[in-house]
């Protein structure tokens, strides 16, 4: 069975370089779990144990509808799970209306570099 100990020499490192911390317990259960927040909108990223050699990497979006990924990931394929986590948040916030990416850039002071 995967536990933690094996995930973390991978997980930390990989979270350190992206600037996300690794929340490690939530009500007293171990857990991983990141926070990813992309023009106001947050995502989640956790890590749940799934068998001998497998996990599961989860992906959620919470914004107009309620999106989730799931990722079939072991220990050597981790860090590259991780990575397509990265570039589905990305793609999720290309798919927002381009009123919500307009209105994020007046609010933040970006000039509006947003294509429909």
């Amino acid at each position: 069975m995967i536990d933690f100990h094996e995930v973390d020499p991978i997980l930390f490192p990989w979270a350190e370089s992206h600037r996300l911390k690794v929340f490690t317990s939530d009500r007293d259960a171990p857990v991983r779990s990141m926070d990813i927040v992309l023009h106001r909108i947050r995502y989640q990223v956790w890590i749940e144990v799934a068998g001998d050699h497998a996990m599961i990497v989860h992906l959620c979006g919470y914004f107009k509808k309620f999106k989730i990924l799931k990722i079939e990931a072991s220990v050597p394929t981790l860090e590259k799970a991780l990575d397509d986590c990265l570039a589905t948040v990305s793609e999720w916030d290309r798919q927002r209306p381009i009123w919500c990416r307009l209105a994020d850039a007046v609010f933040s002071d970006q000039s509006p570099n947003v294509t429909p």
